[in-house]
């Protein structure tokens, strides 16, 4: 039972590119306790990150486009009642 439990698991993790990566890190340092905030938080905290880690900084593009891709993963949502807000939906862990 537990080897099958541990295939499903497997099968739940995804990957995701280093733009996408950097944009659902920016949302955790700029959400907080509250896991929510705006786009223009979210590509400050991004663009840190990346800058630590030597990669070009996001442009407003990249940061919609990755933004998208999360929501489509359901790894955030859009925070309603609230322009250009949003909000982590899953519990995130480093894994490696």
């Amino acid at each position: 039972m537990l080897l099958i439990l541990h295939e499903l698991y497997k099968m739940m993790e995804r990957e995701v590119s280093v733009d996408d990566a950097s944009v659902f890190w920016g949302l955790v340092r700029a959400g907080g306790a509250a896991k929510q905030a705006d786009t223009a938080a979210i590509l400050a905290a991004a663009n840190a990150a990346r800058a630590g880690a030597y990669l070009e900084p996001l442009t407003e593009t990249a940061l919609r486009r990755s933004l998208r891709a999360l929501k489509h993963l359901k790894a955030i949502a859009k925070v309603e009642g609230k322009a250009d807000h949003w909000r982590i939906v899953e519990n995130h862990r480093a894994v490696g």
